[in-house]
């Protein structure tokens, strides 16, 4: 349902044969869709996601 919802036209997205465990959140590259998935906590992913959304992210040392 929400993977229909995200799709654009010609777009493919792969399909997940079932559900993550809960409280993890996998994660793939998406340039790279049959490439390894890697699991997160789901409150650590969240914590991530959050800092990016409110560019609380510090930048990688040179």
């Amino acid at each position: 349902m929400v993977q229909e919802q995200l799709q654009r036209p010609g777009e493919h997205l792969p399909r997940i044969a079932h559900p993550p465990p809960l409280g993890q959140a996998p994660v793939r590259d998406s340039k790279r869709p049959g490439s390894t998935v890697i699991t997160f906590r789901a409150s650590s992913w969240t914590s991530f996601i959050r800092a990016i959304a409110e560019d609380d992210v510090p930048s990688p040392p040179c």
